[in-house]
């Protein structure tokens, strides 16, 4: 689609998002490993199915008569919709969803201790918002974690203010800081034609365009309008400018899979980078700033590529050398699960 690459400043995404702070008491011992989103999502996917779904006696969703309706497919196996402009090749879309442990990980909880996870519902899919939160109250009361630890729902806060709290709020664009510092919180996996984008060579190009195309697909299918993006003239741009001041480095984690039978690496890239925006940079602050709500890479849901964009005055010195590094404790390798 070709257009002006240039989004308004200051005014909102036609995407909305609800973003849910849900406590939570633990009953027996809880073990979660560091990756602990990786449990919480595989715990939540079953029991949203054993909630809503009509046809438990099927093993596959696809073929079912209310496949197009039904809210557990919409959330975890959405299909593009027929004469769909965005991701006509693929057979999924996104899940419009994510997932955010609070609660720091690894972590043992004794019987009463607390934790925060934060769910957060994105366009249409947040007037469900009550399954989701059943949904999450009935996995941690089957039990989360190795040895399968039981959780109590203790409340459930709207993160946003606003007249009705629980309505989905849309994504307000801010003005732009002269300068930004992107901090890479949980591991970010990325491919670059096929290969991990890595710390040592760090693409921002590939980085920036990425949250592009991110967004842009949140805002096609469940969003109130599509983007009208020069997307070339957008890649031309991406690839011209330069992070500074790069502190990257790997760290390691796995995932116990059902499906793949055995551990799957799920590692990425963490650390922080600066980005000019006074100069070309500039267009991609909406999507920057959307990135912190929607996560990026592979296991956004899970919580993995989690952004915090930090706001730097214009006068900062800057460092003309980037660098990466494998130091602080970065090699850590994480499993979830039994």
């Amino acid at each position: 689609m070709s257009g002006g690459i240039v989004l308004t400043i200051g005014v909102s995404l036609p995407l909305s998002i609800l973003s849910l702070r849900l406590t939570f008491r633990a009953i027996d011992e809880v073990r979660l490993a560091a990756f602990a989103g990786s449990a919480w999502r595989g715990a939540f996917g079953h029991a949203l199915r054993r909630l809503v779904c009509i046809a438990r006696h099927r093993e596959r969703c696809e073929g079912c008569a209310v496949e197009a309706s039904c809210l557990y497919t919409t959330v975890f196996e959405a299909r593009p919709p027929p004469g769909a402009a965005m991701m006509r090749r693929y057979n999924r879309v996104p899940h419009p969803y994510v997932l955010d442990p609070r609660t720091p990980t690894p972590c043992r909880l004794a019987p009463g201790d607390p934790f925060v996870l934060v769910l957060r519902l994105v366009g249409r899919v947040a007037a469900h918002a009550v399954y989701g939160v059943r949904a999450l109250e009935e996995a941690a009361g089957h039990g989360i974690g190795a040895g399968r630890g039981r959780l109590a729902l203790e409340a459930v806060i709207p993160e946003g203010a606003g007249d009705d709290p629980w309505q989905p709020r849309p994504l307000e664009v801010p003005p732009a800081p002269p300068r930004v510092r992107v901090h890479l919180e949980r591991p970010l996996r990325l491919a670059v034609e096929g290969r991990l984008l890595g710390p040592e060579r760090f693409d921002l190009g590939a980085f920036l365009m990425a949250l592009v195309r991110r967004v842009s697909i949140f805002c096609s299918f469940y969003g109130e309008a599509p983007l009208a993006l020069d997307f070339r003239a957008l890649r031309d741009r991406a690839h011209s400018l330069r992070a500074e001041a790069m502190t990257l480095g790997w760290r390691e984690q796995r995932r116990r899979s059902a499906r793949q039978g055995g551990l799957v690496p799920m590692g990425g890239v963490v650390g922080h980078f600066e980005l000019d925006l006074r100069d070309g940079a500039k267009v991609f602050w909406p999507f920057l700033h959307a990135g912190q709500w929607l996560h990026l890479g592979k296991g956004a849901t899970m919580g993995m590529g989690r952004l915090r964009l930090e706001a730097l005055p214009a006068d900062l010195p800057r460092l003309d050398q980037p660098r990466s590094t494998d130091a602080w404790d970065l090699r850590e390798h994480d499993v979830d699960g039994p």
